[in-house]
């Protein structure tokens, strides 16, 4: 899939400038450059389709008609939605060097079913995403969890996942990213199995949060 959004310089900045560049179905934007700062109209159709296929972090290739250079490398850094409809106001692009590492947040997504969960155990996703730093042209799209082989009881921890050397992680080897807990009223007729007296004591004694 091209990573490549189209854009064209703007003249003018006020409000009456940006209302007409909605108006000509072009979004309104700001590049952070290296060396400069670019007020912009950018294609929506094409951004919006490029976040939605690779998500936030992806480095797009920004062609801005009028420019001194063809193309840019740039990372999107901040947007505003609408308030009421399901489209953008604007957006803020900084521009990347390639040769420098970046910091970031990367999506955690979890990859099949948990056998654990099926035998009533409670999935708990407790890390969704990932800090890190890498160079730019490094950045995963997500990091992909395998939770198939996951049993009641165990969990998976960042020391477990086999990520690329390239990455340095910012979180402990020890932190959790994925569990599965026991369900706590299974649990909790499991320890009523017995005497009446033994069922009364443990249906008082208040539980402990797990995990």
């Amino acid at each position: 899939m091209s990573t490549t959004v189209n854009g064209s310089l703007r003249k003018d900045t006020g409000k009456r400038s940006t209302k007409q560049v909605r108006q000509e179905g072009n979004l309104p934007a700001v590049l952070y450059g290296q060396k400069d700062v670019l007020p912009l109209a950018v294609n929506p159709k094409e951004l919006m389709k490029l976040i939605k296929q690779k998500g936030h972090n992806v480095v797009i290739d920004l062609a801005i008609a009028g420019d001194s250079s063809p193309s840019r490398k740039v990372m999107l850094k901040d947007w505003q939605r609408h308030p009421l409809r399901e489209l953008w106001v604007h957006a803020d692009f900084y521009e990347l060097d390639m040769s420098e590492m970046i910091r970031i947040q990367v999506p955690v997504i979890l990859e099949g079913v948990s056998p654990g969960e099926k035998k009533g155990g409670v999935l708990n996703h407790a890390i969704r995403n990932i800090d890190l730093s890498c160079l730019p042209g490094d950045i995963p799209e997500n990091i992909k969890v395998s939770i198939s082989e996951l049993e009641i009881g165990q969990a998976i921890h960042i020391s477990d996942l086999n990520l690329p050397e390239k990455l340095k992680v910012f979180a402990s080897s020890s932190a959790t990213v994925v569990l599965v807990q026991q369900e706590k009223r299974a649990a909790a007729k499991a320890e009523g199995e017995g005497t009446e007296g033994d069922a009364a004591s443990a249906t008082a004694e208040p539980k402990k949060e797990e995990g």
